[in-house]
């Protein structure tokens, strides 16, 4: 499961985030994003992501509050029509 995290100091550490998320359970990639203020965190369990959300979000960690999001995962589509890739193609669409 991902988290967003955002509001982050520019300062702020993969070592900072791992440890703030640790307690949370596994901890797996984490991907900062410094010139938008906000890193992607890796967290083994739905539940487990559930929790750091509610109980970070909002919270004052680092110098600012911080803003918590869990990521929506999107499945690749069998749909042509989605642009996702699959599916039968009709006559005349490609070799």
């Amino acid at each position: 499961m991902t988290l967003l995290v955002g509001n982050l100091p520019s300062e702020i550490t993969e070592a900072n985030l791992r440890e703030l998320f640790t307690k949370f359970g596994t901890v797996g990639k984490i991907d900062i994003f410094s010139a938008a203020d906000f890193a992607t965190v890796v967290i083994e369990g739905e539940a487990n992501e559930k929790r750091a959300v509610e109980e970070l979000n909002g919270v004052e960690k680092f110098g600012q509050k911080l803003k918590l999001f869990r990521s929506a995962v999107l499945k690749p589509s069998n749909n042509p029509r989605d642009g996702g890739e699959g599916g039968d193609r009709g006559p005349g669409d490609g070799p």
